[in-house]
């Protein structure tokens, strides 16, 4: 008999479509905020304000659910921990040093192929012949965007643009081991101590440096914190909330699609704030958006 998870409200089909939309929003407009974030701190210092104040959000649900972890839980909450949350909060902040946030939100798509792709290698994720064609063009598509730049030539550094991949990389680790080792946990249980593990590390990094000097007399100290802090409490904290009850109301395969809202999101934002793409950047976002929609299907 599978665990269940604790009885909850469904979502109608609107309130589904509006929390869809709503994720899409918050996680697309991710990259912007970071973008804001760096004109003050460094790529490391936003990644432990991000999960500091996440982790503080979450602590009453530690507290509510300490009692559910098993010894066996330990070293997998920790690999979610680390792969989920801890090192795509700095590399994506790491990459945006050199890249545009619409950029990076294109290619932070084409997380659902590594999660297909990591499952099927590693996990024993059987995949049919659309996932895998799926997988293929999206590939194809994530690779022409971590070449070329806006003006359509090979990238001056290209490395950067493969930090996010790596990132993206991270998370299909992240989710595949929660999909093969932690399922008797309810989501709460698991994103609690989760950040856990980093949270307390990250808090004691953040205030072992000059955070608090920089925060008190950087001209956009306060400035950049409080988008730091817009990041925590609503991409992190409250987008994860939202979404976990989007899959158990409305199934994997619908809440999948926030993946094509993300990239639109950020390139929206991108151009608003003055930056461009290039035709080669719209042709990979197009191969990625196509491969997520193939890896969503159930044949």
């Amino acid at each position: 008999m599978k665990p269940q998870l604790p009885e909850e409200k469904s979502l109608s089909t609107f309130a589904a479509w509006l929390a869809l939309l709503a994720i899409g929003a918050t996680w697309g407009s991710s990259y912007y905020v970071i973008k804001k974030a760096l004109l003050a701190f460094e790529p490391s210092q936003i990644a432990a304000m991000r999960v500091s104040i996440a982790f503080i959000c979450f602590l009453p649900m530690l507290f509510l659910n300490r009692k559910k972890i098993q010894r066996k839980h330990i070293k997998y909450l920790i690999i979610v921990g680390v792969c989920g949350s801890g090192l795509p909060a700095i590399l994506f902040p790491l990459a945006q040093t050199q890249l545009t946030s619409s950029f990076t939100g294109i290619l932070s798509s084409s997380t659902p192929i590594f999660t297909l792709s990591i499952g099927a290698l590693f996990f024993g994720l059987m995949l049919s012949r659309s996932k895998l064609i799926g997988v293929l063009i999206g590939f194809a598509g994530a690779i022409m965007l971590a070449i070329f730049s806006g003006s359509g030539e090979i990238s001056g550094n290209p490395w950067y643009a493969l930090l996010v991949l790596l990132a993206t990389a991270f998370y299909g680790i992240s989710t595949n081991t929660i999909n093969t080792f932690l399922k008797e946990l309810d989501t709460f249980t698991i994103s609690s101590f989760a950040f856990m593990v980093i949270g307390i590390p990250s808090i004691i990094y953040l205030f072992s440096g000059d955070f608090v000097h920089t925060l008190t007399t950087h001209p956009q100290g306060w400035y950049s914190f409080t988008h730091v802090a817009i990041l925590a409490v609503a991409g992190t904290f409250l987008a994860t909330l939202f979404f976990f009850q989007l899959i158990k109301s409305a199934g994997v395969v619908f809440a999948s699609t926030v993946s094509y809202i993300i990239p639109c999101v950020a390139v929206l934002l991108g151009f608003l704030d003055g930056e461009t793409l290039s035709f080669w950047h719209l042709i990979g976002m197009s191969l990625i958006i196509w491969g997520v929609y193939m890896t969503s299907r159930r044949t």
